[in-house]
């Protein structure tokens, strides 16, 4: 745990020892140095991302004017190996004078710097949450992002179109759904194996996320079936351009490991103002005007 002793204006008068290693660089060698001798006098703000000093001073500011205050702030970057986060309580402590202008009596604090004399000070605890923090990152990563393709989730996917639903019913503005399904998706897993297949998904994402336009939506709903929220759309003829750019990046060749590999998609859409802006709707409209266009493929 990171303690720390500090003025009201942020100046660093004591930390323990883990307090001490918060201020370190890099070395030639490659390794965390600890400044020992830096951090005490230093203003905590200047150990603090700079994207996070602002909190750093609203923190102490709630100290010393409500007793306490709690936050996680992230390390300034000093060229070590990731991003540093602690969480952090400080504490208001008002002391007199003891009449020896130190805290114990013989012109110093403890070795590792001076005390504040009367007045307040600021006590921090700090721990380093840096791991969870990365961990919770990951999390929402998964959450959000597809893990094969890394275009949008399932679950993100349908916030996006709820919100885009929403603002459809503020401002007027036309949403287009569309559904994109790999034709035949089995026989590429049959023929050349999942991991293939997985390579092909991964391709096609990729290339129906080049095509789109800027503000549209692309998600992996399941499986090999993609989905696309195109918001402001005006008509058929946007949503039918969008179909048949769809459908030509995906006809195109995708060579692998296992060999060139040949595939295509049929596309189905759908306006959510035929449904009366209705997500479930809009959904089940769009899935099935897939549906016809994959059976009249075959």
């Amino acid at each position: 745990m990171v303690c720390l002793v500090m003025r009201p204006t942020g100046v660093i008068s004591w930390a323990n020892a883990s307090g001490r290693r918060l201020n370190r660089r890099r070395d030639d060698a490659g390794l965390d140095v600890a400044l020992d001798a830096g951090l005490l006098g230093m203003r905590i703000q200047n150990l603090v991302h700079v994207g996070n000093q602002a909190l750093i001073l609203a923190l102490i500011e709630q100290a010393k004017t409500q007793g306490q205050s709690e936050g996680t702030v992230q390390l300034a970057d000093r060229g070590t190996d990731s991003a540093r986060h602690y969480h952090l309580v400080l504490r208001r402590a008002d002391h007199p004078s003891n009449g020896h202008g130190s805290s114990n009596g013989h012109g110093s604090s403890n070795g590792y710097g001076a005390s504040n004399g009367p007045g307040q000070s600021i006590l921090v605890q700090g721990w380093d949450v840096s791991a969870l923090m990365r961990r919770q990152q990951e999390l929402e990563v998964h959450a959000f992002r597809d893990s094969l393709t890394g275009v949008s989730s399932r679950w993100a996917f349908m916030a996006r179109l709820e919100q885009e639903l929403d603002r459809s019913r503020t401002n007027g503005n036309r949403v287009a759904l569309l559904f994109a399904d790999v034709d035949r998706f089995k026989v590429v897993n049959d023929t050349f194996g999942h991991e293939a297949g997985d390579c092909v998904l991964a391709e096609i994402a990729s290339r129906f996320q080049a095509t789109l336009r800027p503000g549209d939506t692309l998600g992996r709903i399941g499986g090999d079936e993609f989905a696309v929220i195109c918001p402001s759309t005006a008509g058929w003829t946007a949503v039918c351009s969008v179909m048949d750019r769809l459908r030509a990046v995906a006809a195109e060749p995708i060579a692998l490991a296992e060999g060139v590999i040949e595939v295509t998609v049929s596309v189905g859409a759908a306006f959510a103002d035929e449904v009366d802006l209705a997500a479930g709707a809009l959904i089940a409209q769009a899935d099935a005007r897939m549906f016809r266009a994959k059976a009249a493929r075959r």
